[in-house]
């Protein structure tokens, strides 16, 4: 017996997949506000005050012609729900003239204070202020970094809930104005183990234009010497994020512009940033080793270990943002990395 569809069947039957596979995607909403899919990945760049020739201000002067965003760090949200506010005016009037879109970072002071996820007043003001900001400083968006340190035997559920609901008041005010609301994701697999589980990232894909993924600090102080970001367990992360509802050009890759140096027998370490390493090995005509399961670079040296990032271990993690078709990288931070990395992006982007 010969079995046949109509035309009608057959629509009706694509019809039903289609809705199936929305409905698993664990994400029912995205924002009005997103954003098409990019052409070219976009890099933003994480940027924080200071001075002299390390500085994040040093690396955006120079090479601004490579970056299309910063996320700077310069409002910090205080114990009673207060912004404190550090803008590095120099660097807005530099990302202005050079058409680099602004979206500054929004940060709990000492990473501690909850008050505004749990208290809905509180949240309201924030909400407020943060808009506010905006339309004073004439901002493409907010960037909001949400870390809290974790307490022994904490339970995190109210800060969870409070989270999803902060960034979904803060949209609803965001959507008239055109502005964009990013937020940093602790990643979800194997997540650094001092911060608190505050994330609900099935709740969050659909509340978010951008969101980036903090993958390093896989290894970091209080834990053995290891890679910071290495490339498994960076992939494991994006898999994750988009299971749990993400969509790819939602999606900018947080890359590590550092790595840590660990002293013998200790878990106490310091920040090693691409270029510290680079000057070390040149005056010191070192040779680093190459973990090919972590993808990473490391140094052995007067005793010390150090696991870094070099153009190498780079040119890996921006490989995932093609493979995976992301919006992006975000580097932490402007002013760690050093030349290759920039040549890196270049190559990359040539191939496209």
């Amino acid at each position: 017996m010969c079995t046949y569809f109509t035309s009608t069947k057959k629509i009706l039957l694509i019809m039903i997949i289609y809705a199936a596979l929305l409905l698993s995607a664990g994400c029912a909403k995205i924002p009005d506000s997103q954003t098409p899919a990019f052409d070219e990945p976009i890099f933003c760049g994480f940027y924080t005050d200071g001075s002299g020739p390390f500085s994040s201000y040093a690396s955006l002067a120079e090479q601004w012609p490579h970056i299309q965003e910063i996320s700077p760090l310069w409002y910090y949200i205080r114990a009673d729900g207060t912004i404190a506010e550090d803008i590095d005016q120099k660097a807005l009037e530099l990302a202005r003239e050079k058409n680099i879109k602004v979206i500054p970072l929004v940060v709990f002071a000492a990473n501690r204070s909850s008050i505004i996820l749990i208290e809905p007043a509180a949240r309201q003001r924030v909400v407020q202020d943060l808009i506010r900001i905006m339309h004073e400083n004439g901002y493409d968006g907010i960037n909001i970094d949400m870390e809290i340190v974790k307490g022994a035997g904490g339970d995190y559920a109210p800060e969870k809930n409070g989270l999803t609901q902060f960034i979904g008041e803060l949209g609803e005010e965001m959507k008239p104005l055109g502005k964009r609301l990013d937020v940093c994701l602790v990643p979800p697999v194997q997540p650094p183990v001092n911060l608190a589980p505050i994330y609900d990232y099935g709740a969050l894909c659909g509340l978010v234009d951008r969101a980036v993924i903090m993958a390093y600090d896989r290894h970091q102080g209080g834990t053995p010497p290891g890679p910071g970001a290495p490339l498994p367990w960076v992939e494991d992360n994006i898999e994750a994020t988009l299971a749990a509802g993400f969509l790819p050009r939602q999606l900018s890759l947080g890359i590590p512009g550092y790595g840590y140096d660990w002293p013998p027998e200790s878990t106490a370490c310091r920040v090693a940033a691409m270029k510290d390493v680079a000057d070390l090995m040149s005056q010191k005509s070192l040779t680093p080793g190459w973990d090919n399961e972590a993808k990473t670079p490391y140094l052995a040296y007067a005793d010390r270990e150090i696991w870094f990032e070099n153009d190498r271990s780079i040119k890996e993690k921006i490989n995932l943002v093609q493979k995976y078709r992301l919006a992006g990288c975000s580097l932490w931070r402007l002013g760690y990395e050093d030349s290759s990395f920039w040549l890196v992006l270049d190559s990359l982007k040539a191939g496209l």
